[in-house]
């Protein structure tokens, strides 16, 4: 199978979520979940392996605002980022966005420069705290409240298809580009 065949499989369960939602917004694989509102067509990327400090960062964070907001259950960095990304198109406001810029800026310089992960995390705190992103985070965990038992259908749903895939995917990468996937 072709990489690009995978890619369209794992993206899939992504585009069956997305029919709730705005018929405007694309997905793709990129490096890390992020996601691009001012464009027209907004854009939301898909990672398929990410930094992994980062992403335990994201979800402990994800975690304090579910209690924030008293929301009870468990759910898994994907498909809270999926919902964080979303929040980002449905509270998009350009005026925000020269602050979120600048620091955002600010804070990815710093990164660059330092390697210890205390440090890091103190960084991505404050990334956390920027308004679009408090502002993503709010709406994400209002639709979880209010759609609670669809987002856990989606979850497993997500979840079922790595199953399925990535295995599959990470071992394309080692035959065809000589690439373990599992060792970055």
């Amino acid at each position: 199978m072709k990489t690009k065949r995978y890619f369209k499989l794992i993206l899939k369960p992504y585009r069956v979520i997305l029919k709730h939602f705005d018929k405007d917004i694309r997905i793709s694989i990129g490096k890390t979940f992020c996601c691009f509102p001012q464009l027209e067509e907004k854009e939301i990327e898909i990672p398929i392996f990410e930094n992994k400090l980062g992403r335990k960062a994201f979800y402990n964070k994800m975690n304090k605002r579910l209690k924030q907001y008293n929301i009870n259950g468990e759910f898994s960095s994907e498909i809270l980022s999926f919902l964080h990304e979303l929040g980002h198109i449905y509270t998009y406001k350009r005026i925000n966005e020269i602050k979120y810029n600048i620091g955002t800026m600010i804070i990815q310089g710093i990164q660059a420069k330092l390697c210890s992960p205390k440090l890091l995390n103190f960084f991505y705190n404050w990334y956390f705290n920027l308004k679009l992103e408090k502002l993503a985070d709010k709406w994400a965990m209002n639709f979880i409240k209010e759609n609670q038992k669809l987002v856990e259908d989606w979850q497993i749903m997500l979840q079922e298809n790595y199953n399925k895939v990535i295995p599959k995917f990470v071992e394309h990468m080692k035959i065809k580009y000589k690439q373990d996937l599992l060792a970055q």
